[in-house]
């Protein structure tokens, strides 16, 4: 490996530890929680899926698609 490829392998390990989780806290939440959020609902029994949210993309399309 050659000294220009050492440095970009260098930076793509700087923005890989910047980068979202690969896999977002607690279990994608169900249709009837999306619902509630959806709906403001914004009782503290809603944290662990709002957590979820702010990592997994899956669920936040999910969202927004409702």
């Amino acid at each position: 490996m050659s000294a220009p490829d050492d440095e970009g392998l260098g930076e793509l390990r700087a923005r890989a530890q910047g980068a979202a989780p690969i896999s977002a806290e607690g279990p994608h939440p169900t249709d009837a929680v999306l619902a509630r959020i959806a709906a403001d609902d914004d009782t503290p029994e809603l944290d662990v899926a709002l957590r979820h949210l702010a990592d997994c993309a899956a669920c936040r399309a999910r969202l927004a698609a409702r």
